[in-house]
C-alpha cells in the first residue's frame, strides 16, 4: 500500500507545472530534478559531478528538454565541453519502472578541433528516480499565490534522512544494471576491467526476492560499480575523440611547415610519441 501511495503521489507531478527539486534523480552519478509542466518534461542538474563541473555544467544547467507523449520522452539533450561549451541532439526513449526510471538514446555530437561535428557517438541517457518525501498534494496543486508561506527549516528538517529503497526498487536497480552489463560487456577491451564486471554480473545474478534487503543492497553497491565503469568508459571515449581530433589538427600544420628548425623537429618529435 505504501508503494502505491507513493505511485499515486508522483502522479500529481506528472500534471502539475511545478519545479520538483524535491524529487529527485540519479543520473550518471549526478543528482537531477525534474520539471513538469503539461506535457513538457525538462530535466535539470542539481548536483552535477565533478567531471561535469570541470567540463561546464553548474547546478540548475539543462541535460533535457521536451515531451512525454504514450509512455515516450522525445526532445533535445545537451553535453557539456570545456572548450566548445553546450551541444545540443536528439534523443528519445522510454519511461520505465512505473515512472521510476526514463532511458534516451540518441547520438552525441564528436566535435574537431573548431567545436564542429567531426562524427557521432551513440548515447545512453539513463535517470533513476531517488526515493522522495511523499510530496504535500495541497500546496502542489494550489496556485503560487495560495500556497502557504515558506517557513525557514529547523536544524533537524536541514538534513533530512533518506528513506531505504523497497526489495522491489532495489531488485529492479539490479536488474537494470545487469540489462547494461549484457548489452555492453563486449565493448571492454581492458582484459582486466571485462573480467571485474563479468563478476559483478555474476553476482548480480544470484538477487531474488526471497533475499534480505541488507543482502540486496550490497547487490546494488555491485551494480552502481559497474554502471559508474561504464559511464567512466563513455567519458573516456569523448575526451579521447576530442584529443585525437586536436593532434590531427596539429599534424596538419606542421605537415604544411617546410622550415627544419630545431623547435619544428622537437614538436614533431613531440607529436610521434603522442
Amino acid at each position: 500500500m505504501a508503494a502505491i501511495q507513493k505511485f499515486q503521489n508522483l502522479s500529481v507531478y506528472k500534471s502539475s507545472g511545478v519545479q520538483a527539486k524535491d524529487l529527485l534523480w540519479d543520473h550518471n552519478g549526478s543528482t537531477a530534478y525534474l520539471v513538469v509542466e503539461g506535457g513538457s518534461r525538462k530535466f535539470f542538474y542539481k548536483e552535477p559531478r565533478e567531471g561535469l563541473l570541470a567540463a561546464g555544467a553548474r547546478p540548475d544547467s539543462l541535460i533535457f528538454s521536451g515531451e512525454a507523449t504514450g509512455g515516450q520522452y522525445r526532445g533535445t539533450a545537451y553535453i557539456f565541453n570545456s572548450r566548445c561549451g553546450k551541444q545540443a541532439y536528439q534523443v528519445a526513449g522510454s519511461i520505465l519502472d512505473n515512472y521510476r526510471r526514463v532511458e534516451l538514446r540518441g547520438r552525441a555530437p564528436r566535435l574537431d578541433g573548431s567545436c564542429r561535428p567531426a562524427g557521432y557517438v551513440d548515447d545512453l541517457l539513463v535517470f533513476r528516480l531517488l526515493e522522495p518525501a511523499p510530496p504535500d498534494d495541497r500546496n502542489i496543486a494550489a496556485p503560487y499565490s495560495d500556497r502557504p508561506a515558506a517557513q525557514p527549516p529547523t536544524e533537524d528538517a536541514k538534513k533530512p534522512e533518506t528513506p531505504p529503497l523497497s526489495k522491489e526498487a532495489l531488485l529492479a536497480n539490479i536488474r537494470s544494471a545487469e540489462k547494461i552489463i549484457e548489452n555492453r560487456l563486449s565493448e571492454l577491451q581492458n582484459s582486466e576491467t571485462h573480467e571485474r564486471v563479468a563478476e559483478i554480473a555474476a553476482r548480480l545474478a544470484t538477487a531474488n526476492s526471497d533475499m534480505g534487503s541488507s543482502e540486496l543492497t550490497k547487490l546494488q553497491g555491485d551494480a552502481k560499480l559497474a554502471t559508474k565503469i561504464f559511464e567512466d568508459a563513455d567519458e573516456f571515449k569523448r575526451v579521447s575523440h576530442v584529443a585525437d581530433d586536436r593532434l590531427r589538427a596539429v599534424n596538419a600544420v606542421l605537415e604544411g611547415i617546410t622550415s627544419d628548425a630545431p623547435i619544428i623537429q622537437e614538436l614533431r618529435s613531440a607529436m610521434d610519441e603522442v
